[in-house]
C-alpha cells in the first residue's frame, strides 16, 4: 500500500486516489486489513475524464511497471463493476484493484462500484493513519461502507462475504 501511495504522489494521481473495499472495512473496523481479503481496492474519483486526467492515469501504470508491477493492459471503459475505467496491478501476489469513476466536490450524487453514492459520503478525501502512514478514504468512510455492504453489514466479520450475498438478501425480502 506505501508503494502504491508513493507512485501515486510521483505521478500526480494522489489526491484522486483512496482506500475502498476490503481495505478500507479492515481498517476502519479492526484497525488492520482483513487476513482473508485477496486484494487491495482503490477509488480514484477524478472531475473528468479529460486528456490531462488519463495522461496522468497511464504515467501511473506506467510507473507502476517501470518497478515491477505487472498492470493490466488497457483499463476497460465502463467495463468492471461499471467503472468509468478499471484496471488491476499486482506483484509479489499482491492485487491492487483500481476503479476510476467521474465525480466532483458539490456532486450530489457519484456512482462508485455500481453504487450511488451522496457526494458528500465520498469527498473531499480525508486522511487516516495506518501503521505510521497516511491513506486517503472517504469523507464519510461508515456511511460508505452501510452502502456497499448493506443487508449483509460491515462491522462483523463475514468471511464469505461477496456483493452476492446482497442480491440473494434482497431477493429473499421481497417474497
Amino acid at each position: 500500500m506505501v508503494e502504491i501511495q508513493e507512485v501515486a504522489g510521483k505521478t500526480s494521481i494522489q489526491e484522486y486516489l483512496f482506500l475502498v473495499g476490503g481495505a478500507l472495512l479492515g481498517i476502519i473496523r479492526d484497525g488492520d486489513l482483513i487476513e482473508w481479503d485477496v486484494d487491495i481496492d482503490y477509488g480514484l474519483v477524478v472531475p473528468e475524464l479529460s486528456e490531462d486526467i488519463e495522461s496522468k492515469i497511464e504515467d501511473f501504470r506506467e510507473y507502476l511497471r517501470s518497478i515491477g508491477f505487472y498492470v493490466s493492459h488497457n483499463p476497460t471503459e465502463r467495463g468492471y463493476r461499471g467503472a468509468a475505467l478499471a484496471f488491476y496491478a499486482e506483484k509479489k501476489d499482491i492485487k491492487n484493484d483500481f476503479d476510476v469513476e467521474v465525480g466532483k466536490e458539490g456532486d450530489k450524487v457519484i456512482r462508485m462500484q455500481k453504487y450511488p453514492f451522496p457526494g458528500d459520503v465520498i469527498l473531499p478525501l480525508r486522511k487516516i493513519e495506518f501503521k505510521g502512514e497516511l491513506f486517503s478514504i472517504p469523507n464519510k468512510p461508515e456511511e460508505f461502507l452501510d452502502i456497499v455492504y448493506q443487508e449483509a453489514g460491515w462491522r462483523k466479520p463475514i468471511k464469505d462475504w461477496s456483493p452476492r450475498l446482497d442480491v440473494m438478501a434482497k431477493k429473499v425480502a421481497h417474497k
